[in-house]
């Protein structure tokens, strides 16, 4: 039934306001862990980086809507069932155009293609990031993607904490230096071989041993044991972030 025709409400009541979606694309690269951002084509904002993302269509769904507007700005072709939603963000002046609410959407993606602007994106590039501080002391974002963004970061720094999603950025096969390049990525510090080395073990089915050995990087370092990813969902126990409360 159209709104009018219920009883004792009228649309006209309530301002109007417009509902976006925003996209932080993660990944992990040999430099540390990376964004996609684009540069606006147009006002507000126009030249400024920031993240991809648009409106709402008012026939499309909210992840549809997230895997509509990450592929005609970036190229970057994901299905909406890859995006994890991460927030909603609606503070009354975040866009000067009118009142907007931006439901954020987040996505972990190995092997990220390069991207390349479209649509209203002047450009596309990934980024590298510095996870140990705030993205607005070295970023200059448009509205407040710079929120968004570190709220997507942390939502993957607990991920990893919780779970094998770190295995993803890792090769079939990888060895413990490989994984722990991407703790250390993600978590933006550095980690102690020998004590990573004990607390990924001791987690149940996090890895398996392959039964073979190779170099870390090609030529360097001496042959260490190769791993894959076990059958563990959840990490048991946890590995928790240095510094915090619980890490050992």
């Amino acid at each position: 039934m159209p709104p009018e025709r219920i009883s004792g409400y009228n649309p006209a009541d309530f301002p109007p306001f417009a509902v976006t979606v925003d996209v932080v694309v993660l990944t992990v690269t040999p430099e540390g862990l990376g964004t996609v951002l684009i540069r606006r084509g147009k006002a507000p904002y126009a030249g400024a980086y920031a993240l991809p993302g648009g409106f709402v269509l008012p026939d499309e769904d909210l992840a549809d809507a997230a895997a509509r507007e990450l592929r005609e700005e970036t190229g970057v072709r994901l299905r909406p069932a890859e995006l994890h939603q991460i927030g909603a963000f609606g503070a009354p002046d975040r866009d000067p155009r009118m009142r907007v609410v931006s439901v954020a959407y987040m996505a972990a993606v190995p092997d990220l293609p390069t991207p390349r602007g479209g649509s209203d994106a002047a450009s596309a590039e990934l980024c590298t990031l510095d996870p140990g501080r705030p993205s607005r002391r070295y970023l200059n974002l448009a509205f407040d993607h710079h929120e968004i963004l570190d709220a997507a970061v942390r939502h993957l720094a607990r991920l990893v904490e919780e779970t094998p999603e770190a295995t993803r950025f890792c090769p079939r096969t990888f060895t413990l230096a490989d994984l722990r390049h991407v703790y250390e990525a993600i978590w933006g510090t550095e980690l102690d071989p020998a004590n990573f080395r004990k607390r990924v073990l001791r987690s149940e089915g996090f890895v398996e041993p392959v039964g073979e050995k190779r170099l870390p990087s090609p030529g360097l370092g001496r042959l260490a044991e190769t791993y894959r990813r076990g059958p563990a969902r959840e990490l048991v126990p946890p590995l928790r972030r240095p510094g915090t409360y619980f890490h050992e």
